[in-house]
């Protein structure tokens, strides 16, 4: 059984408050920044999913 920490709950609130910064990026028409923060938060994203399968 996988227990939650604090580490994996700041990983997926830090991919969330980056997905949100994308999406508020991409509305105002500034795609490069967006598609810089999509990488950064599906990195954030996949380092949630690390440190909970583990």
């Amino acid at each position: 059984m996988n227990n939650l920490i604090a580490l994996d709950i700041k990983f997926g609130a830090l991919a969330l408050a980056i997905f949100y910064a994308t999406w508020h990026d991409y509305r105002a028409d500034n795609r490069r920044d967006a598609k810089l923060l999509t990488a950064v938060g599906s990195l954030a994203l996949v380092g949630t999913a690390v440190a909970w399968a583990q």
